[in-house]
């Protein structure tokens, strides 16, 4: 490829910027934090695959420094239940009936004779009972405590309690400094009194009168407060010795059984390596799936244009991708070993979606991002390489749901191989890597359980067309094919001769002979609805519709068939891909017949241009629907030959390829001049073995006389 080439290539137009590019780029950036966020989450970098009572298969040493839970450590265990106990406080339930019942007792006193006496002097004694009782909610604002709850708690040294209202159903810590006992709440009454009573006089009245009252207005609740220590002491973990491990020393020999200590090392490294590596690793992640990106994006503009500006196609590799990061992450995180992961699965379903090159390049992207922060990353590498080949291969042309179960098995038998084959070059035990090679097999019938199980939904979602649902399509059972085979015989019959003349073209020219083939079943279904007005459903001895039309009218019959045949393949949810051989069927081809018609017509001097005689398009864009165009063509043609023999056929098929050819018919799909010429001599060879000449047979009765003398 030209320098000049690839800059065309890569060079971004900013006019044919879109919504469609936007989208992309939405995708791209959603599927990279996805696939990023599915290498790191639950990153372990150190992961050991023995489990207690395995084997070890090789020494292994401590990466660097680190200290482990070796075990139980009962002293320390006991401190951090005392410490757990300590950190308990004592809880008071607030008694809020003490301030109800001194409120009642002042009431009681201001209404009395006695305080008529003790207050006779001063006028307001209303105002003098109110300011009392506010003097006394003041005292119990923040809680009393009794003389000997308060010496315990000072003894103590605690400096808060939990202070438990029943009444609200609510707690709060509150500092022992905030909470007077009753002999400091009685000492600071008369300091209180001034602040709230203005008459000096009076205050000592009124100290008087409320230190009958004071007293404790929080309980220490012992039962809530030790049930709580003993919930306190029951949560603390049961605590381990703390053993240092230096940089290089050796945590298990090879050939050594794993026991509970070893495997307290392995999840020490493990913890440890994540804590240290984490912001490394996610770094490396972002770089590592910035470029395995940017090289798929390359790819795809260079070598699969069709499938890079193709937002559905896109959003499926997208989709397929992340599904199967996160369900590797989920696998190697978990005891079952790395050799289950199903990538051979998105390998299968690529290659039958899209194609086989771009399941082979998506297979070693991913095989690469999965396999290389994995311990014995080169094994699992060359089982994904394997595998997903193997299974790309054998889905090649697959027409048939059981020959998946025949790829799944062929993956798995070649995973075993792999893992085996690299296993007897390590000079691994026999009994490991037969039980991996086991694993890897089923890796194969997982995958194929994946693929027929979302193959159907992925078709669906995608309005993708596979092999298998073109032999689908291709039942004759099919409700449209049915209805034209009653409504429109004739276009029944050509529609199948000119299926079996793309099938064995495209076959030459290596393009899907099934696509083409079921294309042209359905590529006339529009002719189902005016049946009577194509030629080739007229009936011996009846009249020709178009003999009472204009040319226009007729030509507008003609060409409407492209439109009704969409609409209604669209009725019976038709795929898009057989709906293109409906609409590109005839391209933008001239009706020839009422165009000569409609120039016979018109005046010496009139003007007739082509255009208004011509089918909307598009002109055929694959090999496939290039192909039917031509067969269409030559197979109407064909019926039109008198006494046909190889000569006139051979003529025939040149004239009418080389007539679209020049018309340009043929200008926007891949086919080449050596494709025409091969696709040409398919064509001769049907028709040649459809046309051949019968041998004459004598006449019946002559025959019988004949036999009858010579007997």
């Amino acid at each position: 490829m030209s320098k000049v080439n690839l800059r065309q290539k890569l060079k971004i137009n900013l006019e044919t910027l879109t919504f469609k590019t936007f989208l992309r780029g939405f995708l791209t950036v959603g599927f990279f934090i996805l696939i990023v966020i599915g290498l790191i989450i639950n990153q372990r970098p150190f992961k050991s695959r023995l489990r207690e009572g395995d084997i070890a298969l090789k020494s292994i040493y401590a990466p660097y420094d680190f200290v482990y839970s070796g075990e139980p450590d009962n002293e320390k265990t006991v401190k951090e239940q005392q410490k757990a106990i300590k950190s308990i406080k004592d809880v008071y339930s607030l008694d809020g009936r003490v301030l109800d019942e001194g409120i009642v007792a002042l009431d009681k006193f201001f209404g009395s004779a006695d305080s008529m006496k003790l207050f006779s002097k001063y006028d307001g004694l209303s105002v003098l009972s109110v300011e009392a009782k506010h003097l006394l909610s003041l005292v119990y604002e923040n809680g009393v405590l009794s003389v000997k709850d308060k010496a315990r708690i000072q003894e103590s040294g605690e400096t808060d309690i939990i202070i438990f209202n029943k009444a609200a159903g609510t707690e709060k810590q509150v500092g022992v400094a905030r909470i007077p006992g009753v002999d400091e709440a009685l000492r600071d009454l008369y300091d209180r009194a001034k602040k709230v009573i203005s008459d000096k006089k009076m205050v000592q009245a009124v100290v008087e009168v409320l230190q009958n009252e004071i007293t404790a207005n929080l309980l220490f609740e012992k039962i809530i407060t030790e049930a709580r220590r003993q919930e306190a002491a029951a949560s603390v973990p049961v605590q381990y010795k703390q053993i240092s491990i230096k940089k290089g020393e050796l945590i298990i020999s090879k050939g050594q059984r794993a026991n509970k200590d070893h495997m307290a090392q392995f999840l020490a490294i493990e913890k440890n390596e994540i804590q240290r590596s984490r912001g490394k690793f996610t770094i490396g992640a972002l770089l590592l799936v910035f470029l395995l990106l940017s090289v798929v994006t390359i790819y795809l503009i260079l070598y699969e244009p069709k499938i890079f500006h193709n937002t559905s196609y896109l959003t499926l590799i997208g989709v397929l991708s992340v599904a199967i990061i996160f369900i590797a992450r989920a696998i190697i995180v978990s005891p079952l070993p790395s050799y289950v992961i199903p990538l051979a699965s998105i390998s299968m379903l690529i290659a039958i979606l899209l194609n086989q090159r771009l399941a082979i390049f998506i297979t070693i992207i991913l095989g690469l991002a999965i396999s290389i922060n994995v311990e014995n990353s080169l094994n699992l590498a060359i089982m994904f390489l394997f595998g997903g080949l193997i299974g790309i291969f054998s889905t090649r042309n697959i027409r048939k749901r059981w020959h998946i179960i025949r790829s799944g098995i062929l993956v798995g038998g070649v995973n075993a191989l792999s893992i085996i084959s690299i296993s007897l070059l390590n000079n691994l035990n026999v009994d490991s890597f037969l039980a991996d090679g086991l694993w890897g097999f089923g890796n194969g019938i997982l995958c194929v359980f994946i693929v027929m199980s979302i193959l159907p939904l992925l078709e669906d979602i995608f309005n993708i067309t596979t092999n298998i649902t073109l032999l689908e399509l291709s039942d004759m059972n099919h409700p449209l094919l049915k209805d034209m085979m009653v409504k429109a015989a004739g276009t029944y019959h050509h529609s199948l001769m000119v299926g079996n003349l793309a099938e064995a073209a495209a076959e030459t020219v290596g393009a899907n002979s099934l696509l083409a083939r079921v294309g042209a079943y359905y590529h006339d279904i529009g002719k189902i609805a005016k049946a009577e007005y194509f030629t080739e459903n007229h009936k011996a001895g009846s009249k020709v519709l178009h003999d009472k039309l204009t040319p226009s009218m007729s030509r507008l019959i003609i060409t409407s068939h492209v439109k009704d045949g969409v609409e209604l393949g669209r009725k019976y949810k038709l795929r898009r891909d057989i709906l293109d051989f409906v609409e590109q069927h005839h391209g933008t081809g001239l009706v020839y017949y009422f165009f000569q018609k409609a120039l016979e017509r018109i005046e010496d001097d009139g003007v007739l241009k082509e255009e208004g005689f011509r089918y909307e398009g598009p002109k055929p864009q694959t090999r496939e629907t290039a192909i039917v165009l031509m067969a269409d063509s030559v197979e109407a043609a064909s019926r039109s030959l008198t006494n046909p023999n190889p000569a006139k056929i051979e003529e025939l098929v040149h004239r009418i390829i080389n007539n679209k050819f020049i018309d340009g018919q043929l200008d926007e799909c891949e086919l080449t001049l050596r494709d025409l010429n091969k696709i040409s001599g398919a064509f001769i060879r049907v028709l040649i073995g459809v046309t051949h000449t019968r041998i004459e047979y004598p006449d019946i009765d002559k025959a019988v006389k004949d036999e009858h003398k010579h007997n």
